[in-house]
């Protein structure tokens, strides 16, 4: 696991709303599917819509996020040994908030992917204090705690000036543990407005143990011989 500024307590947070606090979420509202990937967010037991892939204004009152999978991998659901997706996480930010993100593989005992190449590509002129840009190893989870960050807002162009975009691939790693032919979850998660709100996307991909074989043919044309020497 990777913390950028931030300690496992926070995996430990979020974690626990995983499997506790936004299922009970999940079951008390309905969740909308977006795109194949479950947006989820959560303040007691309330329950808000994901909007579109992308931010359609300029400013907001508060955080939004939007998770996606980037081209040619949109419609990717099977993955084997190798198999890589490459994720963007958008984060529209209102003119201040404290915010911790987390990005993680399957949560279970097995590593079944691992999150690769995980860095901030892009950080809108509107912020203050960016955080640096990072490039890390491959880990299984990533957490950022970037704590209070302010937006002046003074660029309306468009939503750009006002986000952060984080980037990664998860890559499929081969491990005897691997369920065949099962679903797994790959997931980024985020907290926010004092620890009272929570947002959770996610998108499965259906893992297959054994190594996809692609079968290649070609022709070429060359002269009958050549000369040595």
């Amino acid at each position: 696991m990777f913390t950028s500024n931030g300690s496992d307590k926070y995996k430990m947070r979020i974690s626990y709303y995983l499997v506790t606090f936004l299922l009970f979420c999940a079951i008390s509202q309905e969740v909308e599917l977006n795109n194949g990937m479950y947006m989820i967010k959560c303040f007691i037991t309330n329950l808000w819509p994901r909007r579109a892939a992308l931010p359609d204004q300029a400013t907001v009152t508060e955080v939004e996020f939007y998770l996606n999978k980037e081209a040619p991998f949109e419609n990717l659901t099977d993955i084997y040994p190798g198999s890589r997706i490459h994720f963007s996480l958008t984060i529209h930010l209102p003119p201040s908030t404290d915010l911790l993100v987390e990005l993680f593989t399957p949560d279970n005992d097995t590593t079944v992917m691992a999150l690769c190449d995980v860095t901030i590509t892009s950080c809108g002129s509107n912020i203050i204090q960016c955080p640096g840009l990072l490039n890390m190893e491959p880990y299984d989870q990533a957490i950022f705690n970037f704590g209070i960050l302010n937006n002046t807002e003074s660029d309306t162009s468009s939503y750009t000036p006002s986000s952060l975009v984080i980037e990664w691939d998860a890559v499929m790693v081969p491990n005897p543990e691997t369920v065949d032919d099962a679903e797994y979850w790959i997931s980024a998660g985020a907290e926010y407005a004092s620890e009272t709100m929570i947002w959770v996307g996610q998108t499965s991909v259906k893992v297959h143990t054994t190594t996809k074989v692609i079968n290649n043919t070609g022709s070429g044309n060359g002269p009958e011989s050549v000369l040595s020497g």
